[in-house]
Protein backbone atom coordinates (compact mmCIF):
# COMPACT_ATOMS: atom_id res chain seq x y z
CA UNK A 1 0.00 0.00 0.00
CA UNK A 2 2.97 2.26 0.51
CA UNK A 3 3.95 2.12 -3.44
CA UNK A 4 0.79 3.87 -4.54
CA UNK A 5 1.48 7.19 -2.84
CA UNK A 6 5.44 6.62 -3.51
CA UNK A 7 4.37 6.08 -7.75
CA UNK A 8 2.16 9.11 -7.32
CA UNK A 9 4.75 11.06 -6.18
CA UNK A 10 7.15 9.81 -8.74
CA UNK A 11 4.36 10.52 -11.66
CA UNK A 12 3.87 14.06 -10.64
CA UNK A 13 8.07 14.94 -10.33
CA UNK A 14 7.88 13.88 -13.84
CA UNK A 15 4.92 15.56 -14.96
CA UNK A 16 6.45 19.14 -13.43
CA UNK A 17 9.87 18.43 -14.89
CA UNK A 18 8.75 17.79 -18.04
CA UNK A 19 6.07 20.77 -17.72
CA UNK A 20 9.29 23.00 -16.46
CA UNK A 21 11.77 21.81 -19.39
CA UNK A 22 8.71 22.55 -21.93
CA UNK A 23 8.67 26.42 -20.41
CA UNK A 24 12.21 26.77 -21.29
CA UNK A 25 11.55 26.45 -24.78
CA UNK A 26 10.36 29.38 -26.56
CA UNK A 27 8.88 29.83 -30.28
CA UNK A 28 11.19 32.12 -32.78
CA UNK A 29 10.04 33.04 -36.65
CA UNK A 30 12.83 33.93 -39.13
CA UNK A 31 11.99 36.08 -41.71
CA UNK A 32 11.65 33.65 -43.92
CA UNK A 33 8.98 32.11 -42.43
CA UNK A 34 10.93 29.04 -40.79
CA UNK A 35 9.77 28.66 -37.15
CA UNK A 36 11.84 26.67 -34.49
CA UNK A 37 11.50 25.83 -30.70
CA UNK A 38 14.76 27.07 -29.22
CA UNK A 39 16.11 27.61 -25.43
CA UNK A 40 17.56 31.81 -25.18
CA UNK A 41 20.60 31.75 -24.18
CA UNK A 42 21.28 35.25 -23.97
CA UNK A 43 20.29 38.37 -26.22
CA UNK A 44 21.76 41.39 -27.12
CA UNK A 45 20.75 44.42 -29.21
CA UNK A 46 21.08 43.12 -32.51
CA UNK A 47 21.35 39.55 -31.47
CA UNK A 48 19.49 36.28 -30.00
CA UNK A 49 21.94 33.49 -29.19
CA UNK A 50 19.89 29.97 -28.81
CA UNK A 51 20.35 26.49 -27.91
CA UNK A 52 18.30 24.16 -30.49
CA UNK A 53 18.12 20.33 -31.01
CA UNK A 54 17.06 19.02 -34.61
CA UNK A 55 14.52 16.20 -35.38
CA UNK A 56 17.58 13.81 -35.52
CA UNK A 57 18.56 14.50 -31.98
CA UNK A 58 21.35 16.43 -32.57
CA UNK A 59 21.44 19.88 -30.77
CA UNK A 60 23.83 22.83 -30.69
CA UNK A 61 24.14 26.65 -30.63
CA UNK A 62 23.54 29.20 -32.61
CA UNK A 63 23.62 33.23 -32.86
CA UNK A 64 20.62 34.73 -34.68
CA UNK A 65 21.10 38.49 -35.81
CA UNK A 66 18.05 40.37 -35.56
CA UNK A 67 17.75 41.64 -38.78
CA UNK A 68 17.41 37.97 -40.04
CA UNK A 69 14.33 37.02 -37.57
CA UNK A 70 11.20 38.35 -37.87
CA UNK A 71 10.73 41.78 -36.54
CA UNK A 72 8.01 40.36 -34.16
CA UNK A 73 9.60 37.84 -33.12
CA UNK A 74 12.79 39.49 -32.16
CA UNK A 75 10.95 41.91 -30.14
CA UNK A 76 9.09 39.45 -28.09
CA UNK A 77 12.27 37.33 -26.95
CA UNK A 78 14.15 40.59 -26.52
CA UNK A 79 11.68 41.86 -24.28
CA UNK A 80 11.47 39.04 -21.97
CA UNK A 81 14.90 38.59 -21.64
CA UNK A 82 17.08 42.20 -21.73
CA UNK A 83 17.89 43.63 -18.75
CA UNK A 84 15.18 47.04 -18.33
CA UNK A 85 17.76 49.53 -18.41
CA UNK A 86 17.50 53.11 -20.43
CA UNK A 87 19.61 52.46 -22.90
CA UNK A 88 18.65 49.00 -23.71
CA UNK A 89 14.82 50.43 -24.07
CA UNK A 90 16.04 52.87 -26.02
CA UNK A 91 18.22 50.34 -28.82
CA UNK A 92 15.04 48.43 -28.77
CA UNK A 93 13.18 51.97 -29.57
CA UNK A 94 15.36 52.20 -31.98
CA UNK A 95 15.39 49.03 -33.85
CA UNK A 96 11.32 48.47 -34.10
CA UNK A 97 11.42 52.12 -35.15
CA UNK A 98 13.50 51.18 -38.07
CA UNK A 99 11.89 47.52 -38.56
CA UNK A 100 8.33 49.54 -38.79
CA UNK A 101 6.91 48.85 -35.43
CA UNK A 102 5.89 52.33 -34.63
CA UNK A 103 3.76 51.71 -31.57
CA UNK A 104 5.86 49.58 -30.17
CA UNK A 105 8.91 51.61 -30.17
CA UNK A 106 6.84 53.91 -28.51
CA UNK A 107 5.89 51.55 -25.52
CA UNK A 108 9.96 50.92 -24.84
CA UNK A 109 10.81 54.75 -25.15
CA UNK A 110 7.87 55.44 -22.58
CA UNK A 111 9.54 52.28 -20.66
CA UNK A 112 12.98 54.22 -20.51
CA UNK A 113 11.42 57.55 -19.60
CA UNK A 114 9.62 55.75 -16.47
CA UNK A 115 13.14 54.64 -15.78
CA UNK A 116 14.54 58.37 -16.18
CA UNK A 117 12.42 61.11 -16.58
CA UNK A 118 14.48 63.61 -17.87
CA UNK A 119 15.57 61.55 -20.50
CA UNK A 120 14.23 63.69 -23.71
CA UNK A 121 16.30 66.68 -22.37
CA UNK A 122 19.44 64.67 -22.16
CA UNK A 123 18.86 63.22 -25.53
CA UNK A 124 18.14 66.69 -27.09
CA UNK A 125 21.27 67.74 -25.40
CA UNK A 126 23.65 65.64 -27.73
CA UNK A 127 22.89 66.71 -31.17
CA UNK A 128 24.97 63.41 -32.13
CA UNK A 129 22.78 60.59 -30.64
CA UNK A 130 19.68 62.44 -32.65
CA UNK A 131 21.89 61.99 -35.92
CA UNK A 132 22.96 59.01 -35.27
CA UNK A 133 19.42 57.83 -34.29
CA UNK A 134 18.02 59.40 -37.53
CA UNK A 135 20.31 57.54 -39.35
CA UNK A 136 19.82 54.65 -38.21
CA UNK A 137 16.04 55.35 -38.89
CA UNK A 138 16.52 55.98 -42.52
CA UNK A 139 18.76 52.80 -43.50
Amino acid sequence: MKTLPVLLALTLCLVLTSAAAAAEQEEIMLRSGLTAMVEVVETGPESVTVKFTTKEGGSGTTKLRADNMDPHSFYEIRKRHMEKTVENHVRLAVWLASNGLFKRAKRQMDAARALEPDLDEKIEAMPDVMEGIADHLVK
